[in-house]
């Protein structure tokens, strides 16, 4: 696939919005402490591959902390150097998405003997969606497509994706927030699927999903995660006193849908 191709499908992963889709609710501290502590996180819980994860970077006086004890629902998340193709993370993985769904989750972190407290997060439930425009998923050459989805509770909005099967979970891909919070329909623009001189269709198979969220997912974390990545950066959601700041969310990918841009004979 051309170079330019594949430069379009990079998604705005950088762009500023004000958007914190939900907040987390937080326990008590330890008590006082001069550390302060930003964390940043997200989960994926991913129906179509069936898999969880979870990813957290967590700084302690603008470092990185890389001796805390960090914990989803009691799963202990391990700290490496480089995991999941990301640089100074805790992470997760659980090969189902059982017990993830419709769920409020605790999130814990704890520095030793200076600071612990835990978060609390709400995830929205599975749900299916439905391309129904084009008709047969056949796009010739350019157009919209345009989706259903039934709704997913607890979910605080829906991001669009679309993304070419060769380049599905590599931090590349478009994706569009949809129009309201309870939305349950939606159009993916024909720039997704044109090159980037925005006139000629790159031609091939596309994956299209619909992401569920709560929460404020951290968008540089999970680009690596997610079929295509999430458009925004969000508000942070976290904010405890002076001890801790930062934000976390949780996604949930649909299964997938597709549709095949062709030239037409």
């Amino acid at each position: 696939m051309a170079t330019s191709s594949i430069l379009k499908r990079l998604a705005g992963l950088f762009l500023l919005a004000a958007l914190a889709l939900s907040t987390g609710c937080n326990s008590r501290g330890t008590g006082p402490t001069t550390e302060s502590y930003r964390l940043s996180g997200v989960m994926v819980v991913d129906l179509d591959r069936d898999t969880t994860m979870v990813v957290v970077q967590v700084e302690r006086n603008d470092s990185v902390l890389t001796g805390a004890s960090v914990k989803i629902d009691n799963h202990s998340l391990a700290y490496s150097n480089l995991s999941l193709g990301l640089d100074s993370v805790y992470t997760f993985v659980d090969d189902t998405v059982h017990g993830y769904l419709n769920q409020a989750l605790s999130l814990a972190i704890q520095d030793t003997d200076n600071f612990a407290d835990t978060l609390l997060f709400q995830s929205a439930d599975s749900f299916s969606i439905e391309i129904t425009d084009p008709a047969l998923r056949l796009l010739q050459p350019i157009g919209n497509v345009q989706l259903e989805w039934t709704g997913s509770a607890n979910a605080g909005g829906y991001i669009l994706a679309a993304v070419h099967r060769d380049s599905i979970y590599t931090g590349w891909g478009y994706s569009i927030l949809a129009a309201g919070a309870t939305a349950n329909a939606g159009t993916i623009p024909s720039a997704a699927f044109v090159l980037t001189d925005g006139l000629n269709p790159d031609t091939g198979w596309y994956n299209i999903y619909v992401y569920a969220l709560t929460g404020s997912p951290d968008s540089a974390l999970s680009a690596a995660l997610l079929p295509a990545p999430i458009p925004f950066r969000f508000n942070d959601n976290i904010a405890i006193n002076d001890e801790l700041i930062g934000n976390f969310g949780i996604v949930i990918v649909s299964k997938q849908d597709s549709v095949r841009s062709a030239v037409q004979p």
